[in-house]
């Protein structure tokens, strides 16, 4: 069984290429089945990064027309792929305990239930090491993502909660692409890293970096604020492009 591995590019190697170690670490014989959808990144780092892995994985470079694969959302790719296809976006840290073979898993799963898309549910532990401040809606992002654990679907094997799913680690089964969407929980639930004040993959420095281009961004009204608080950036006087990062005393 051959599933794509889509994931989504922009301006965020360090993520990808976590992602893409992850994966390799978790199942090897997925390596092939890796797919990088650029969404004409411009950011010098990323782009050198996938001149370097395009000797080793397909990537595709696109207008970015969001991050979505759907029958309305990046139509031609959505038409190419096969009945199903696995779409996520990089900035995920994959559970210790997810199983060897877990896409095959998901697939099984996907037929049982008649799934359109099935994906990971996000963490909500360790709610103290998350950004605090008003996420969506007056909501914290605890508070935000806590809805999502509300309704438990009735599965004697899986911990499956009936809830959307973007592109966390998606599977879409374009067969049932009208149905449900569906998160799996227990061994399959993911963090998504930007929820946290201590990111592992990303310093302070490229967080404010990349946040700043990406206004638009829903973890932006979480960073922005406590950035502003913890730190202050002051530029160099002989370059203005130019600028380094300090706590503030």
């Amino acid at each position: 069984m051959s599933i794509p591995i889509i994931i989504i590019c922009f301006n965020n190697y360090k993520y990808v290429q976590n992602m893409i170690e992850q994966i390799n670490r978790i199942q090897p014989n997925y390596k092939t089945d890796i797919i990088i959808m650029n969404n004409s990144s411009d950011d010098p780092s990323t782009l050198k990064y996938l001149k370097k892995i395009r000797l080793y994985y397909r990537v595709i470079d696109r207008d970015n027309n969001g991050p979505w694969i759907s029958p309305d959302r990046n139509t031609d790719l959505y038409n190419e792929l096969p009945d199903k296809f696995i779409l996520t976006d990089p900035d995920l840290e994959l559970n210790a305990k997810l199983p060897t073979y877990f896409i095959e898993q998901m697939v099984t799963l996907s037929d049982k239930h008649q799934i359109g898309k099935l994906g990971f549910a996000i963490s909500i532990e360790d709610r103290d090491k998350m950004y605090p401040g008003n996420y969506m809606l007056g909501c914290s992002i605890h508070d935000w993502e806590y809805q999502y654990w509300a309704n438990r679907i009735n599965d004697r094997n899986y911990e499956l909660y009936d809830a959307p799913i973007d592109t966390t680690f998606a599977l879409i089964n374009k067969k049932y692409w009208c149905n449900w969407s569906v998160r799996m929980a227990g061994n399959f639930t993911c963090k998504h890293l930007p929820f946290y004040i201590e990111n592992p993959i990303m310093t302070i420095e490229e967080e404010y970096k990349y946040y700043s281009k990406s206004k638009h961004s829903t973890i932006y009204k979480v960073f922005k604020p406590y950035f502003d608080e913890k730190y202050i950036v002051i530029d160099d006087d002989e370059s203005p492009d130019k600028y380094r990062i300090e706590k503030r005393a």
